[in-house]
């Protein structure tokens, strides 16, 4: 459709199956493209889950330490 292949291996595909191998191809390379898709998500929320950690975990401190106010600075 777009001519930009994912796997250009998959683009000489229709020279060996035929007219059979369009769609055979255009699904192939839908698969390897969803693959590195959600491969490139998966390493994003892997990044970002030990910050959103932390931060949980200092709005629980926060709300402990200082919910009751016995813990002033007089």
């Amino acid at each position: 459709m777009t001519g930009f292949w994912t796997l250009p291996a998959l683009n000489g595909l229709t020279d060996r199956l035929g007219t059979t191998g369009i769609p055979v191809a255009w699904t192939l390379d839908a698969l390897a493209t969803a693959t590195l898709i959600y491969t490139a998500i998966i390493t994003l929320k892997a990044a970002g889950l030990p910050a959103m950690k932390a931060h949980m975990m200092k709005e629980d401190f926060m709300a402990s330490a200082f919910a009751d106010g016995s813990a002033t600075t007089d």
